[in-house]
């Protein structure tokens, strides 16, 4: 605030009317900060809209729903269809997952199936074993992306970025910025498309150079136990279950080691009584209501027999919405 040019030095009254429960007006921004700075004065304007709109939402009667529209499309009925579409199955994968972090702080998942099964979609409905992940935002890499998956030095820079520090930061220090998060908040990691690593081999270095060292080191640190450490390495073709990483293939609540993945179930087709079983549910809730000729059958027959990937395109399509600019970043 002492290098702001005088003129720009916020007027005391605004931190008395914050102090007493008081209305920032958006016409009150030039009052309280001067003109001198049009680009701050624009900048300051923002943030008061928002507080506005965070205040109309503050005094909604208690009975009323807030919409919550963090991490979710904006489309008028997407955040309730984003929340349905997330309910279709997964029943193998989800008990277990919320089994393990029940038991244990720190534990890495393998995500995998079949192409086109909805290995995203998956991690999008684990990511919400517990509420309140849903209102905090993962470390997601795609691999894929400026060739980390063949280079580990890009790799261990774009999660040094994630985190704040410099791209050539030493490891240590990375594995350090992460066990400091984990002393006050849950630490999530999700890294797409690994199964391009099997080409390169890089997988099984990656893991040894950064996932183990990390279990190792989170166990030195306190207090800890009231957060998780959670690692999602989605495999989209389902390979990495069938090479030479060593993942646990079974979960023991007593021998489990934190340092070697958990297979979870491969996330597979839809069965035509899975799509009866959603329609049933969907029907159920007054807030939403379902396309007249959306069908089980409909489903079943234009998602190439339940291919999770075109199940949620149809279904969005018959509601209206936008596929490839609306849901499917978020659920494919």
């Amino acid at each position: 605030m002492s290098n702001l040019p005088k003129e720009n030095i916020p007027n005391q009254n605004i931190f008395r009317e914050v102090q007493t429960g008081g209305d920032i007006k958006v016409g009150n921004i030039n009052q309280y900060f001067g003109s001198g700075n049009p680009e701050l004065s624009q900048q300051l304007k923002s943030l008061a809209s928002r507080i506005q709109s965070l205040e109309s939402l503050a005094k909604l009667p208690k009975s009323q729903p807030i919409p919550v529209t963090i991490n979710q499309p904006s489309s008028k009925h997407s955040p309730l269809l984003f929340d349905l579409l997330l309910q279709i199955d997964f029943k193998k994968q989800f008990p277990l997952v919320r089994k393990a972090i029940a038991k244990h702080q720190t534990i890495g998942f393998l995500v995998h199936g079949e192409l086109d099964c909805g290995q995203q979609m998956l991690v999008n409905r684990l990511y919400r074993v517990k509420p309140t992940w849903q209102n905090h935002k993962p470390i997601a890499i795609d691999v894929s992306s400026n060739a980390g998956y063949s280079n580990l030095k890009k790799l261990w820079g774009r999660v040094a970025g994630c985190l704040g520090l410099a791209r050539d930061a030493e490891h240590r220090l990375i594995l350090e910025r992460i066990c400091d998060r984990l002393t006050t908040q849950d630490v999530i990691f999700i890294f797409s498309k690994v199964d391009l690593m099997l080409h390169t081999k890089t997988l099984v270095p990656w893991l040894e150079e950064f996932w183990q060292p990390l279990v190792r080191m989170t166990k030195t640190i306190e207090p800890f136990r009231e957060t998780h450490l959670l690692m999602f390495l989605v495999d989209n073709c389902g390979s990495v279950c069938q090479s030479e990483v060593t993942l646990n293939e079974a979960f023991d609540p007593v021998s489990y080691d934190p340092c070697i993945p958990l297979s979870l179930p491969p996330a597979s087709a839809f069965t035509l009584e899975m799509l009866e079983d959603w329609l049933d549910d969907a029907l159920s809730l007054s807030q939403f209501t379902m396309p007249a000729g959306l069908t089980a059958q409909v489903l079943y027959e234009k998602s190439e027999q339940g291919t999770p990937q075109y199940v949620v395109e149809t279904i969005c399509k018959h509601c209206g919405l936008s596929w490839e600019g609306g849901l499917a970043k978020w659920l494919i």
